[in-house]
């Protein structure tokens, strides 16, 4: 069964100033082991990085869910909110609260927390948002995901009539 794995990896990347800079991204994917959830890093981050990189941690996420806007892409948003929601279990008589995690993709916190009340609107059992805050995720990666090949710049290319007058 799958499930949802934080993959940290290292990589040199260019600053807007035109210097390089070693860079530490994390990335949200589904995977069945450690082993499998490694090798969708290096082929993923391998289509969207310049350069050598090196993964260097794999962690489980318990996640219940994760939380688009309707009509979108995953990752066509900023940010991702990592958004903690408590609910008391209905089979005890006890108040027993249990705690679920969610990943909501969005570009504020106040979006964020109306995509995820919205989201649970269906939820039988009553709930309290118990935090949001901006998660280090850069995009999340769900089973199938295939990240988009890096489109560089290209450097100076000759126009057509250029080439003919040589």
């Amino acid at each position: 069964m799958n499930k949802w794995m934080i993959g940290t990896a290292k990589y040199t990347e260019q600053q807007n100033d035109g210097s390089y800079k070693r860079v530490s991204g994390k990335y949200l994917l589904t995977a069945v082991t450690f082993t499998e959830a490694e090798t969708r890093l290096y082929e993923n981050l391998g289509r969207m990085v310049r350069g050598s990189f090196s993964v260097t941690a794999i962690a489980v996420e318990e996640l219940e869910d994760l939380v688009i806007a309707d009509g979108l892409e995953i990752n066509d948003k900023d940010f991702w909110y990592k958004c903690k929601v408590a609910y008391q279990d209905p089979e005890t008589e006890k108040k027993k609260m249990i705690a679920r995690v969610f990943y909501v993709n969005e570009n504020s916190t106040k979006e964020a927390m109306e995509l995820l009340l919205e989201h649970l609107v269906g939820w039988m059992v009553e709930f309290e948002v118990k935090a949001i805050v901006e998660s280090p995720v850069l995009e999340a990666w769900p089973y199938g995901y295939i990240a988009p090949e890096r489109v560089d710049e290209p450097e100076a290319v000759m126009a057509d009539e250029d080439l003919d007058e040589e």
